[in-house]
């Protein structure tokens, strides 16, 4: 076994984490996006 291959289980996991939080993100940040659209939307549907 390759006496590297802990480190490098390590710094895979952690890559992948980060790259989730990532996506989280910028889920969470699209959502917002897309509630303040529709929200915009409706609020435009009011007023008419």
């Amino acid at each position: 076994m390759n006496p590297d291959a802990p480190v490098l289980r390590e710094n895979l996991e952690r890559s992948v984490d980060q790259q989730k939080n990532l996506l989280n993100k910028y889920l969470s940040v699209l959502k917002d996006i897309l509630t303040d659209f529709q929200q915009a939307r409706f609020n435009t549907y009011i007023d008419s």
